[in-house]
């Protein structure tokens, strides 16, 4: 087994048990800094697929997943965050399970280019 398959998978299963460990702080502040965590778990998760996946697309596939990710970035952005007033709120649970369904597109995507090949219209 690869050292980065590992790592996402003790990301994405470390951010999962997180959300439901959050829920047990003791304080607002806890269960932020505890959701802010799991939230960077997996971020990182999802930056080592992308760059996995990136490494594996011709130029064209390189280009598509670039374009996508910005967009889906934008996307996540807007469904797990609102403006209220002067203020913007930033749900983090979101952030991290919004992440997290990326990261397994990505890893699908690689799986796909290891197997069959990579299918630069499934991006």
């Amino acid at each position: 087994m690869k050292p980065w398959i590992l790592l996402v998978a003790c990301c994405l299963s470390a951010a999962a048990w997180a959300g439901d460990a959050c829920d047990q702080a003791q304080s607002d502040f806890d269960r932020f800094s505890c959701l802010h965590k799991a939230n960077q778990a997996a971020e990182q998760a999802l930056n080592a697929s992308y760059q996995e996946l990136i490494s594996l697309l011709d130029a064209d596939g390189r280009a598509r997943l670039r374009s996508h990710q910005l967009a889906w970035i934008r996307t996540r952005n807007a469904q797990c965050s609102q403006r209220k007033g002067t203020s913007q709120l930033i749900d983090p649970r979101c952030m991290t399970e919004v992440t997290q369904a990326r990261t397994r597109f990505l890893q699908e995507r690689i799986g796909e280019c290891k197997g069959a090949g990579c299918l630069n219209d499934k991006l």
